[in-house]
């Protein structure tokens, strides 16, 4: 116990890689503001994969592609909603942050755009449909424990994490 409490009080430094993860989720919106729909996300995970070497489909629900992974380790996948898409950077090197990642986002933005959708730079998305589309086992989880009235909300947010 002593140990444990020492690693958080005394200021212990990883002795790791000293590698930072990084997910950054970004809603789309159309260009009247309204979220793109299953089919534009779905188009835009596809185009991703087709117009870019590196990506591939790498989990589905159904005919719903959930994730891509790039061959660098970095992955693309819903965030509770339709319109949310999160990309999250492999174990990145701390001089590496403000390069790879943005590199990833851009040419989602890019693929996006070409197909309506734009990003929509806010913590959260106005209104009241619900958006939510359960792409994994652990949000269908959430979802019998929690319910759509508790869940809905969170498909409308969106966040930048560091890990």
């Amino acid at each position: 116990m002593r140990r444990l409490l020492d690693y958080f009080s005394n200021g212990i430094t990883s002795q790791t890689l000293q590698s930072v993860g990084m997910e950054v989720e970004t809603q789309f919106v159309t260009t009247t503001g309204e979220p793109i729909s299953v089919e534009t996300s779905q188009a835009i995970l596809r185009r991703l994969v087709e117009g870019l070497r590196g990506w591939r489909i790498s989990k589905t629900k159904g005919e719903l592609i959930t994730e891509l992974i790039e061959d660098n380790g970095s992955i693309l996948s819903y965030e509770l909603g339709r319109h949310n898409i999160e990309f999250s950077s492999a174990p990145l090197t701390t001089s590496s942050i403000p390069f790879l990642p943005r590199m990833g986002l851009e040419n989602l933005y890019f693929f996006a755009e070409e197909l309506g959708a734009y990003p929509y730079f806010a913590p959260v998305l106005p209104g009241s449909e619900d958006l939510l589309v359960i792409p994994d086992e652990r949000d269908a989880n959430w979802l019998k424990l929690d319910g759509r009235d508790a869940l809905s909300p969170l498909a409308r947010t969106s966040s930048v994490q560091f890990t």
